[in-house]
């Protein structure tokens, strides 16, 4: 963790002598101030084994029941929109892909954010990381620019290759994605973009940048996610998520002088689940057993897969191709 690491000792004697780094530490004790948020959040080490379980419980009950898991988080002070996905090799169109989960992260209005230097050294470490085989995620390259950055006395707040963390205030704002077809907000005479049928119901439009690079769009209601996207404003329905998707848009404060409070809007919607043609993908688990001694520094802990299906890579052996 390089917020633990020996680097930050000099890093806090120069800010305890001469204001180095500002609020980055805690007054009282010191520490890295953003330290304990991260220590808390879901992708800490020591939450690594019950965040895995909780995402596979998730997806069993998307697969089940054929609906769509979002995720609304917040507490690290900025805001970003992240996501799993299954593994591109599987070639799951998102609106059919019970593994597509949004992770929706925005912090509480009143909390200061980070400094910049914080955002985009978590947006460098930006990987495709793999949850399992056959899930992967990743922070989705969402602030198309910085908030107000037209506008006289909006100060950029992030580097130019971070499109993916925004330490700014905001707060979000989730609504259905159905519209009245009568009077569609977006496109010409009920002729919606983005790969949309006038009706509202989403097309299966699963772009081609999952090969490419995953952290762009993804479906028809990823695409011009940001300040383009009909969601942005919050205030009225896209269509882009179908009949039973919802509308997402994250409004980010321009600059913390403005006493009128202005913020800039980014969007994006998600799509309903239609997992039915691949409902018989993955497996059940039961809760996880915890089998050997923690004490005796052999700790293990045994997850039981009690249906679903199972098959190999090819190449592997032994093969395997099976349903329980």
């Amino acid at each position: 963790n390089l917020f633990s690491s020996p680097i930050i000792g000099p890093i806090r004697f120069l800010n305890k002598r001469f204001g180095v780094g500002g609020g980055f530490f805690n007054t009282f004790d010191g520490n890295v101030d953003l330290l304990d948020d991260l220590d808390d959040h879901y992708t800490a080490h020591a939450h690594k084994h019950e965040r895995r379980e909780l995402v596979l419980r998730l997806q069993a009950l998307a697969r089940e029941h054929s609906i769509r898991i979002s995720i609304l988080g917040g507490d690290v002070h900025l805001a970003a929109i992240g996501r799993f996905y299954s593994n591109p090799k599987l070639e799951i169109p998102a609106e059919r892909d019970f593994r597509y989960m949004p992770n929706i992260i925005s912090s509480a209005i009143t909390n200061k954010p980070p400094p910049a230097a914080v955002a985009n050294l978590l947006a460098r470490r930006n990987k495709i990381h793999h949850l399992d085989h056959d899930t992967d995620e990743t922070l989705v390259h969402f602030f198309d620019r910085d908030p107000g950055i037209q506008q006289n006395g909006a100060a950029k707040k992030t580097a130019d290759y971070n499109h993916c963390t925004m330490p700014s205030r905001n707060y979000a704002i989730i609504a259905e994605s159905a519209t009245n077809t009568s009077n569609p907000p977006n496109g010409i005479n009920g002729a919606l973009s983005n790969g949309h049928t006038p009706n509202g119901t989403a097309a299966f439009t699963t772009t081609n940048n999952i090969k490419k690079n995953p952290r762009d769009a993804l479906h028809a209601g990823e695409e011009n996610a940001g300040t383009a996207h009909p969601a942005a404003s919050g205030l009225s329905p896209s269509g882009l998520g179908g009949p039973h998707g919802l509308d997402v848009a994250i409004r980010v404060e321009v600059t913390p002088s403005d006493r009128e409070g202005r913020t800039e809007g980014y969007g994006f919607s998600i799509p309903a689940l239609d997992a039915g043609a691949y409902k018989s993908q993955g497996v059940s688990i039961d809760p996880a057993i915890a089998v050997g001694s923690a004490s005796k520094g052999t700790p293990l802990t045994v997850v039981p897969m009690t249906g679903g299906t199972i098959k190999s890579e090819e190449g592997f052996e032994p093969r395997l191709d099976a349903e329980f």
